[in-house]
């Protein structure tokens, strides 16, 4: 009897160690990613600005004719891809003249062009040309745009149309992968 409750004991801590050993099958992923122009992201040289910035020491600056401030590209990892993804963003913008016609884009490129594009414009009704203001948005995208080969995402200052300076600093990028 005596060895008969011993194997009972041993079998039922091996079963109990392995039942809760087991590793979480529906786990969120966060990535988070800064661009605050300290250092140099994506080769954006041209765009980098010293002085006034909203923190630091330097900011972006584009305009309507060079249109792609700086930014953050992400390549997504097969392990990733069966995963709903959001991604936010917050970062500073400032302008010269009201409105704010610059923004902070989002590009989804795969292996066959621009799968997916968001423009999160500021939403301060009280903006001030020449002022700071902040961006803060996010954007939720189904695992099934990202079921090909290859899957960039690209976060970056942008600005289409007008002739003032668009300026970025403190850019924010949190990606969130969940099922």
């Amino acid at each position: 009897m005596k060895k008969t409750v011993i194997v009972a004991l041993f079998s039922l801590t091996i079963v109990s160690i392995f039942s809760f050993c087991k590793r979480p099958e529906n786990h969120d992923i966060v990535l988070t990613s800064e661009i605050n122009m300290e250092h140099q992201i994506l080769n954006f040289e041209s765009t980098k600005k010293e002085g006034n910035s909203h923190s630091g020491k330097y900011y972006s600056s584009v305009d309507s004719v060079s249109k792609y401030g700086v930014g953050y590209s992400f390549v997504i990892a097969d392990s990733l891809k069966e995963k709903n993804l959001t991604i936010y963003v917050s970062g500073w913008v400032r302008e010269e003249f009201s409105p704010i016609d610059g923004t902070i884009a989002v590009a989804i490129s795969t292996s066959k062009g621009v799968a997916k594009w968001q423009e999160f414009v500021s939403k301060d009704n009280a903006y001030k040309p020449g002022q700071w203001t902040e961006i803060n948005d996010s954007l939720t995208v189904q695992s099934s745009l990202l079921k090909d080969e290859f899957v960039e995402v690209s976060v970056f200052g942008f600005k289409q149309k007008g002739s003032d300076k668009f300026d970025t600093d403190d850019i924010r990028i949190k990606y969130k992968f969940s099922k």
